[in-house]
């Protein structure tokens, strides 16, 4: 059965800036929280992560994936912002302490880097599964997505699950992929359209072994990205505004 949720937030979305910005994907989220829930409390361990069975149907041929898309967002009411965060690995910096310790050096060094921010009302993703009451359960300690969620971002405010009628979970419904999908899987019924990017196709997604060439969803799918087309329209059409005013 084909579901659609939508993820309502509070707070921005973070993205780490060390790597190129990748989509959050669904099958991702639902790893994390199967783990968290056996009890590890950081990120999916990769040697553990393949053992990891999610209430999703799985499809493939060689590199099987979930079905299950990445996000989706209204780039109409999406917006991005860049912020700085700080940090410390360093506990001279929590506790009252007299020495010849320097904290801007070594393993004492404080840390900083850059986010990216995407501001948006909600994410959606599409899935397939036989047990949609496992899928809810997981879901239930849902709390934030993304990065730097201990620093707030990416708050979740609601969650709605609806049946869907059209199957989006792999490919959408302009014919762009949805999620990330491995090119030995698809390359017979290509699309020239699709991009081809060397990522993972399976989760966790930051786990090198898992990369491989795959067709990856346009930016604009989960990113506020405007075509130059589009940008172009959009001053033309600001242009004919303008016209039409002073002929009135």
């Amino acid at each position: 059965m084909i579901y659609k949720v939508k993820i309502f937030l509070t707070t921005p979305i973070a993205f780490q800036t060390k790597k190129k910005i990748q989509p959050i994907h669904f099958d991702g989220l639902l790893t994390a929280l199967s783990v968290f829930k056996n009890g590890i409390l950081d990120n999916p361990i990769p040697q553990n992560a393949v053992k990891v069975n999610l209430p999703l149907i799985q499809v493939g041929n060689e590199k099987k994936i979930w079905k299950a898309s990445c996000m989706k967002i209204d780039p109409a009411k999406s917006k991005v912002y860049r912020d700085i965060w700080t940090g410390s690995t360093s506990w001279v910096d929590f506790v009252p302490f007299k020495g010849t310790l320097n904290p801007s050096s070594g393993i004492f060094r404080a840390k900083a880097g850059i986010l990216m921010l995407l501001v948006t009302p909600y994410v959606e993703f599409y899935f397939d599964t036989e047990n949609i009451n496992k899928v809810i359960d997981l879901l239930n300690d849902l709390t934030h997505i993304g990065s730097r969620i201990s620093a707030g971002y990416g708050e979740i405010k609601n969650i709605e699950i609806e049946k869907s009628k059209n199957d989006y979970t792999l490919i959408d419904e302009d014919g762009y992929i949805a999620r990330h999908i491995p090119v030995t899987e698809l390359q017979e019924n290509a699309d020239p359209r699709w991009n081809i990017d060397f990522v993972s196709y399976k989760p966790p997604y930051y786990f090198y072994p898992f990369f491989d060439m795959c067709y990856v969803p346009p930016i604009e799918r989960y990113w506020p990205y405007k075509k130059s087309k589009d940008a172009i329209q959009q001053i033309l059409n600001k242009i004919n505004e303008k016209k039409a005013g002073v002929f009135k």
